[in-house]
């Protein structure tokens, strides 16, 4: 097939992403990351009765997008002025590609979507392969880059950068984006830099721990003049829909939500460690909702053809040899533990 002359030649190269979703059916699907728990059904009710209230014909407004900004701040302690509401956390991570300069570093292995956004707004990138362990040394910032970015926890490592990377490369980086979309796991976040560091853009998501991915609703947080420039090449409010207002509106709702969901990712953390450690089974200790393993190439297909679905990580640079599997409901888990054992002991 010939492709029309005004497509890039570079996004054309890009035959094999590294990037995908599988389609096979499952009984426990453990492979994208996603909340363990739906979020209630009362609360369900009523956003969808908050939603029947408004005008579905209309655009957003920029009322009811100053109320949800002002409700998101109230949450974060931090200014309406210095938080964007996003679609998905990608849109943010997009958005400080756009706005930033050419020259870029990625740390890998991490999402994936870092080295595709560089790809899309043709940046000048440089991508540094770390080891599955994910430890950044400062002295990769002795050598200036307009965007630094640094996912923490990292996915799919699961790790947390030591405060001395990321003071180091705020101080010497043009732009520095920190991905803390798995930051309410780890307890762990550098938002109050942005009152130091008027060079730091954070982003975050609802899809963890929120129970929303479907929704696709995300969150920038930065200094205001940043967010204003934001804003505005995203023609904000249009960039999001009414729904995704109404729950940052009502995000307090969600709180009890979000400590059950918590209190559960952490205890079956433990107990998938447990069990990783009975099998002798290499594993990196998590500060996110996921673990990724080592293993023979063999146990993806095999968990495959059982209904449980993991993430093959092999295609991501640093980590060949390795699954990452989410912690899901109760039921998936033990499946997932299940076939573990029945797949070592065959």
């Amino acid at each position: 097939m010939e492709f029309p002359k005004g497509i890039r030649k570079d996004i054309l190269k890009r035959s094999k992403s590294t990037f995908s979703v599988s389609q096979l059916p499952f009984q426990a699907k453990l492979d994208q990351n996603e909340s363990c728990f739906e979020l209630p059904e009362n609360i369900k009710a009523f956003l969808t009765e908050e939603l029947n209230k408004l005008e579905w014909r209309r655009y957003p407004q920029a009322n009811l997008y100053r109320k949800a900004k002002q409700a998101l701040s109230e949450y974060l302690n931090i200014s309406p002025d210095e938080v964007i509401i996003t679609s998905g956390g990608d849109q943010v991570i997009q958005g400080v590609f756009i706005i930033t300069n050419p020259k870029t570093l990625i740390f890998e292995p991490t999402y994936p979507m870092y080295r595709l956004f560089a790809l899309h707004s043709k940046k000048k990138t440089k991508i540094e392969i770390l080891s599955p362990e994910y430890e950044i040394d400062t002295d990769f910032f002795n050598e200036y880059f307009d965007l630094v970015n640094i996912v923490t926890p990292n996915n799919p490592t699961g790790n947390i950068q030591k405060n001395s990377v990321i003071n180091s490369a705020l101080k010497k980086a043009g732009a520095v984006l920190i991905d803390e979309a798995y930051h309410e796991f780890s307890g762990i976040t550098y938002i109050d830099l942005i009152r130091k560091f008027n060079n730091l853009f954070i982003t975050r998501t609802f899809s963890k721990t929120f129970s929303i991915s479907g929704l696709r609703i995300g969150y920038g947080i930065s200094v205001k003049e940043n967010i204003r420039i934001l804003e505005n090449i995203m023609f904000s409010p249009y960039n999001v829909n009414i729904l995704s207002l109404l729950i940052c509106i009502n995000i307090q709702k969600l709180l009890p939500h979000i400590r059950k969901v918590n209190k559960f990712i952490q205890k079956e953390k433990e107990k998938f460690y447990s069990q990783f450690d009975k099998l002798k089974i290499n594993y990196l200790k998590s500060c996110g909702n996921f673990i990724s393993f080592s293993c023979d190439s063999k146990l993806y297909k095999y968990l495959i053809e059982k209904g449980v679905r993991v993430r093959n990580l092999s295609p991501i640079p640093g980590m060949n040899g390795y699954l990452r599997v989410s912690i899901g409901a109760a039921e998936e888990n033990n499946l997932f533990i299940n076939e573990l054992h029945k797949y070592l002991h065959k």
